[in-house]
């Protein structure tokens, strides 16, 4: 007999660290079975706090700001639920920085994989009974893929390119996209990204218990409606109206027709909050806004091969 679950999703967090405490509060807070995170885990900017002689300085978008020892915590608090991180620094060490993007980009991901291993191990200190699963997306690097899978341990599941079995139901993981502008580390032309797909699909034999944690979203659905964008990646507008176009996956969409997995669970465009079919698949994206520390989600309760009940949630 298969458990009735309760699933708690959420994803897009960008390395929002308040985001991210509120998901793994999730399970208690809603009662869910299994928390679900899903890409895009790791921060987007790394911003300096300036050091000289005891004294700190903060740009803050539009001014420096000079900080007493009693402010530091506070900004390092700001900048980390805001999905970035702090570097403290002097003006001069930073603009060696600038100047020496190799030494940048290295000083970027120890940073980022500083946070994760803290993320591990509020996981190992505060949830240690749930399963919980998590995918990285097309804007992470696959050194944090390594790491990930590095923690994982009975009821933490990095499920990328693999099928997860939890109380009877198959949970299938993809981090990759099809080509975005920016052209990001898991970005895939869309016959690359058909080959996994595919390839994953086919290793499942039970798909009317089979959830998809698939961070792109199927092509043509409201879950993949974004603003189109000019060629110097600026939104194209009309009459002052920002003109959307959908920019999902058409593989992921071939595969939800054919096989008719049980629920989908999608990110990746943050603004296309929502609630979609593909035939009798249901698709959901919770969409993003960790740049506010508010983490959007969706719960989900699952009774043998039916959804019976989803809502959107805010916190």
């Amino acid at each position: 007999m298969i458990k009735d679950v309760t699933i708690f999703f959420a994803t897009d967090l960008h390395g929002s660290e308040v985001c991210f405490r509120k998901f793994l509060n999730a399970g208690k807070v809603y009662d869910a079975d299994i928390l679900i995170l899903g890409g895009d885990l790791a921060g987007k900017s790394m911003i300096p706090i300036f050091e000289m002689e005891g004294e700190y300085s903060y740009f803050d978008g539009d001014r420096y700001l000079n900080l007493n020892k009693n402010e530091i915590d506070k900004i390092k608090k700001e900048i980390s639920d805001r999905g970035n991180y702090f570097l403290i620094t002097s003006r001069e060490e930073w603009s060696e920085l600038m100047a020496n993007p190799g030494k940048m980009e290295e000083v970027f991901n120890r940073l980022m994989i500083e946070r994760i291993e803290e993320w591990v191990k509020l996981i190992n200190e505060r949830e240690r009974e749930r399963p919980i699963i998590l995918t990285t997306g097309n804007d992470d690097p696959q050194k944090l893929l390594e790491i990930l899978k590095s923690f994982e341990r009975e009821n933490l599941y990095i499920a990328e390119e693999k099928v997860i079995d939890v109380y009877g139901y198959k949970i299938a993981g993809l981090s990759y996209a099809n080509m975005t502008p920016w052209k990001l580390p898991g970005d895939l032309p869309e016959e690359e990204l058909h080959k996994k797909v595919m390839a994953l699909m086919e290793s499942i034999d039970d798909f009317k218990h089979t959830i998809l944690d698939f961070h792109a979203p199927p092509y043509g659905t409201s879950l993949d409606l974004a603003p189109k964008l000019d060629k110097d990646l600026k939104p194209v507008t009309v009459s002052g109206h920002i003109i959307e176009e959908h920019v999902g996956s058409i593989s992921i969409r071939e595969a939800i027709e054919r096989y008719q997995p049980l629920l989908g669970l999608h990110g990746h465009i943050h603004e296309s909050k929502g609630a979609d079919k593909i035939g009798k698949t249901l698709i959901l994206n919770p969409g993003s806004i960790y740049y506010s520390g508010s983490l959007q989600g969706v719960l989900v309760k699952v009774k043998d091969d039916k959804v019976k009940s989803y809502f959107f949630t805010v916190g």
